[in-house]
């Protein structure tokens, strides 16, 4: 809804206007939100056609005498209004939830702060666009800014087996583990570990934190559309408290209890985030009744 005196509007935006003066446009906004949006076609950029809302019917409150009434779309617009205000405070809860990290040590352990490049060498990803990579088009991942799919599948691969990645750009300083055969384009660091006993899950609850803690650039609005980087020279100044036996060697079995409880905490965590998203996204119908 937009409430402002005087403004332009662009070829992929229309405009409704009332037929009455009895007619409260907040009501139609949070109730046409929800029908309108059952309506939107998927795709990569989600739409909507005027053929196919111009005869949707609209439940709107009326009067005795048959006229609109006003006062009662008032009132149910101001109850929309307090589950919308309450919807952002959860999502507020939410984000907060997303973004918050756990600390987990074990104090039987002895620990040793060292860098992250004297762990791991770093590898930066080739320059492979999405047009090249149509022209290669095959079976093996291409992994870009995205942690959760690759950008594409082609006939070639740079890299077999298991290695811990980070995205540059994006959603900076997420670490995704990588398995198989793949390859990473120029938005994606890779590290090959220098030496034995080190568990990547380790690794990734432990250093993500402070990998996400350096990013810089748009946060984004509401959690969504963020889009920061991480420079490469900045792993350099990483420091990674890593258990360590009596004999100063890296302690890879200290090291995989504690993943195994991030793992489960974190499972937890992704569940309550679940939870809210579901009471956040869930559709509503309020009447003058309610």
């Amino acid at each position: 809804m937009i409430e402002d005196e005087k403004f332009n509007i662009g070829g992929h935006r229309a405009i409704l206007i009332p037929n009455s003066e009895n007619l409260y446009l907040k009501y139609f906004h949070y109730i046409l939100g929800s029908i309108i949006r059952s309506k939107t076609k998927d795709g990569s950029v989600p739409s909507v056609t005027w053929a196919n809302i111009k005869r949707l019917e609209i439940p709107v409150p009326i009067k005795e005498n048959g006229e609109y009434d006003v006062e009662t779309q008032q009132e149910i617009a101001y109850k929309y209004e307090l589950l919308s205000n309450r919807r952002a405070v959860l999502r507020n809860y939410m984000e907060q939830l997303d973004e918050s990290y756990i600390g987990i040590s074990d104090n039987n352990c002895n620990y040793k702060e060292v860098p992250l490049n004297t762990l791991f060498k770093y590898k930066r990803g080739r320059s492979c666009t999405r047009e090249y990579c149509n022209q290669h088009k095959g079976n093996y991942p291409v992994w870009s800014a995205n942690n959760i799919e690759p950008l594409a599948y082609v006939d070639f691969n740079d890299y077999e087996g298991r290695y811990i990645s980070l995205s540059r750009n994006g959603i900076a300083g997420k670490i995704t583990i990588l398995n198989g055969k793949f390859t990473i384009n120029e938005d994606r660091f890779l590290l090959v570990p220098l030496g034995d006993n080190i568990d990547y899950d380790f690794i990734k609850y432990t250093v993500e934190p402070i990998l996400r803690s350096k990013k810089k650039g748009r946060a984004g609005h509401d959690g969504q559309n963020e889009f920061t980087k991480i420079s490469f020279t900045i792993l350099d100044k990483v420091m990674v408290r890593m258990p360590v036996t009596e004999d100063g060697e890296y302690d890879i079995e200290v090291q995989q209890q504690i993943a195994k409880k991030y793992d489960k905490l974190y499972k937890v965590k992704e569940e309550i985030s679940k939870r809210i998203e579901q009471l956040i996204t869930t559709e509503i119908f309020l009447s003058d009744d309610e």
